[in-house]
């Protein structure tokens, strides 16, 4: 056992380290998608935290690095809307890097599965993501390290 105590300050102190909010776009089907991810070396911690949240699926990803070494990375995915929603709330108010965008997705998504978000402004959310990647990086005086890292296969 790796955590002796979980709490949803320690998921949402990870989940702003170490997570994201994917929003994706399906044309084919005229709508917009969402998923909470958190990404680790780690499986064991990612799958304490799946345990205390009871939602989500477990994904092994590898990646090449620059050298041209492999990378294991898992991610824990929370793809369906209503999950997705429960998980945000949750630990939103333990949020601190991601508050802003947490505060402009739950103004502006419907997380109503019958409900269409063709309107949702995918740009103006990315906007936020961007900035706050700016933002705390600089004020810790760590250099920003390029999205493209962390994208998946």
């Amino acid at each position: 056992c790796l955590i002796k105590v979980m709490d949803l300050s320690y998921v949402a102190g990870f989940f702003d380290a170490e997570g994201n909010i994917n929003i994706l776009l399906d044309k084919r089907a005229n709508r917009i998608g969402i998923q909470a991810r958190i990404y680790n070396s780690n499986e064991q911690i990612l799958k304490q935290i799946k345990e205390f949240i009871h939602f989500g699926n477990i994904f092994k990803k590898v990646r090449i690095t620059p050298k041209g070494d492999k990378s294991i990375v898992f991610e824990l995915t929370i793809g369906n809307k209503q999950e997705c929603l429960d998980f945000l709330r949750s630990i939103y108010p333990h949020s601190i890097l991601k508050k802003q965008q947490l505060d402009y997705l739950f103004n502006n998504f419907n997380f109503n599965s019958q409900q269409s978000n063709k309107n949702f402004n995918k740009i103006e959310f990315d906007k936020l993501k961007i900035r706050l990647n700016k933002t705390s990086s600089l004020k810790r005086g760590i250099p920003d390290i390029p999205n493209e890292q962390f994208l998946t296969s």
